[in-house]
């Protein structure tokens, strides 16, 4: 890169000052989804968590569960990153 190579850190950790406005609000929108999902679905996950068999065994949608919550987390690192 021509100019002032930039360190290490500043790849890691970005620059607050880039951060636009809209990017706040989506990170705002992306966790309050989060973590409404998660309030919401608690039960179902604790018993999911605790133990996937028992949790299939009486009733859970035990893959539903699963692919949401990887949807989640790919949610919530998307937010990190932007």
């Amino acid at each position: 890169m021509p100019g002032y190579p930039p360190d290490i850190s500043s790849y890691l950790f970005g620059n607050i000052l880039s951060v636009t406005k809209a990017d706040l609000y989506l990170m705002i929108i992306l966790s309050l989804i989060v973590v409404y999902i998660v309030i919401a679905l608690f039960h179902y996950w604790k018993a999911y968590l605790f133990d996937e068999e028992f949790a299939s065994i009486i009733g859970i949608g035990t893959t539903y569960l699963e692919f949401l919550l990887l949807i989640l987390v790919a949610m919530t690192v998307a937010v990190r990153l932007i």
